[in-house]
Order: structure tokens, then C-alpha cells, then sequence
């Protein structure tokens, strides 16, 4: 039973068709590499995955039900959770609380609990503080976790992202750019972080990203948008060597017979 399923997803603005029928299956456990070049949907996919969007036509399936029409907080709540191309951090608040803030999303985390002082809500606080400092260790924060988030480097900050979002207790991952703006340093860093997650936490992954050379060396399977529509979809070393890949990110020399 696949993990993720779109089914024939199309979205349209105006006399814009931004995804044209596209169609998968994401099976639990995979790294997925969403690719293509810049305009190809693939933003677009994510955020009508994430509920942002509503297709025009077509089903998303999550666990076998149908996620088509729910809101972004209904899908984060079954486990989808997503990243953003753009950090989006509490910059006031230290590394820790900004994990902490992340846990209170999860829906068996309730502030009322807290407020009145019950048993249970000690032990889920118990909990809670337990889950941040896994956290912490898991992506090596634990150095920063008094530091203020506005104060941290940038990759830093991309991984502070990550850690808000694990902290939801997704079961598929969506990743929009996670090595953007990253050095080479940081982007070897977070690729280490992102397969303990996977291996570790037992987190189905999805990402869209720009560095080629990443996507290549971390996904199992990968797939290829150009002009809103699928046009290939296949291991890395099938991806490298699809001809129509090549066409769509380099062009055709008309001259070429």
C-alpha cells in the first residue's frame, strides 16, 4: 500500500495549466528526489500535496484516504508535514523553544493541559522536554539551544527548520530546498542529518532541490517535472541517462540530426 498517492493531479490559474495529470506512488521508507527546471510545478505539487492548493482535477491519497480537499493543519495533523523554501523561524526565541513550539503542534500536546496543572500534563510536558532534547542531539544542536534563532548561521538555521518540522512526528516528509543557499559543507552536513531522520526515525522523504549533485547521491527514486507534466521517473542512474531528462535542462541543438 503506497504511503503517498496522486492520481491523474492537475492544477490550473486562469489559462495557466501549472500541473498537467500527473500521477505517482511514494512507498513508505523511500527518499524521493523531485526534480526539474525552474517554472516545472514542482512547488505547485508540493503545495497542493500539503493542502495549500486544491488540484483542479485529480486525488491525493495519504495512507489511503483521500486528502484531496482537507486544510493544511488537517493533512500536518495525519502526519504529511512540509518544509519551506524560506526558513520560517521564531528569530526571538532560542533553538530549543523553537522546538518546542514544533511539538506543540502535534495534537496530543495540549497548552489547556499545561495551564491546569493535571498529572497528565506533567508527564506530557515529561515528554515533551525528552522529545526536544532527542531532537537536539539527533541534528547536533544541542551546542545551541540557548541560542536565539535570528543568531544562527545559515545552514544552521535551514536545520533548525527541519528540527521544528521533525518535531510534528511526520511520517512523510516534504522538503522544499533544503540545500538552498547551503556551502558544500553544510550541504554534506544536512544530507547526514536528513538520512539519520530516515533511518533513525523511520521518516518517508520528499524533496525538491536544485543540487543535482544531493539529490543524486541521497534518493532512491527520482522524478521529473518539466511544464507542470511527469516526464520520467526512475532511479538516479535512469534519470542521469533519460534522454528527455537531458532535453529539458540542457535543450536541443536544432542543428543535431
Amino acid at each position: 500500500m503506497p504511503l503517498l498517492e496522486l492520481n491523474e493531479v492537475s492544477k490550473n490559474f486562469g489559462g495557466l495549466q501549472a500541473i498537467n495529470m500527473v500521477s505517482t506512488k511514494i512507498e513508505e521508507g523511500e527518499i524521493i528526489g523531485l526534480i526539474g527546471p525552474n517554472g516545472a510545478g514542482k512547488t505547485t505539487l508540493f503545495n497542493i500535496v500539503s493542502g495549500f492548493y486544491k488540484p483542479s482535477k485529480g486525488r491525493v491519497l495519504f495512507k489511503s484516504e483521500d486528502i484531496t480537499h482537507l486544510k493544511p493543519f488537517q493533512i500536518a495533523s495525519k502526519g504529511l508535514t512540509r518544509t519551506y523554501q524560506e526558513t520560517n523561524l521564531f528569530h526571538d526565541l532560542t533553538v530549543e523553544k523553537n522546538i518546542l513550539i514544533g511539538c506543540h503542534l502535534h495534537p496530543n500536546i495540549g497548552f489547556f493541559e499545561q495551564l491546569l496543572g493535571t498529572y497528565l500534563a506533567m508527564e506530557k510536558e515529561r515528554i515533551t522536554a525528552k522529545k526536544v532534547s532527542d531532537i537536539l542531539e539527533l541534528l547536533e544542536l544541542s551546542s545551541l539551544k540557548d541560542e536565539l534563532a535570528k543568531n544562527l548561521s545559515h545552514g544552521y538555521q535551514r536545520t533548525l527548520g527541519v528540527a521544528i518540522a521533525l518535531a510534528t512526528e511526520p511520517s512523510l516528509f516534504l522538503l522544499d530546498e533544503p540545500f538552498s543557499g547551503m556551502n558544500a559543507e553544510e550541504t554534506r552536513s544536512m544530507i547526514t542529518h536528513l538520512l539519520k531522520i530516515h533511518q533513525e526515525k523511520n521518516i518517508t522523504i520528499v524533496l525538491v532541490e536544485h543540487d543535482m549533485k544531493a539529490v543524486m547521491g541521497l534518493c532512491d527514486r527520482i522524478i521529473v517535472l518539466n511544464f507542470g507534466k511527469k516526464i520520467a521517473e526512475g532511479s538516479p542512474d535512469e534519470i542521469q541517462k533519460n534522454h528527455e531528462v537531458i532535453e529539458a535542462y540542457l535543450g536541443v541543438d536544432e542543428d543535431v540530426v
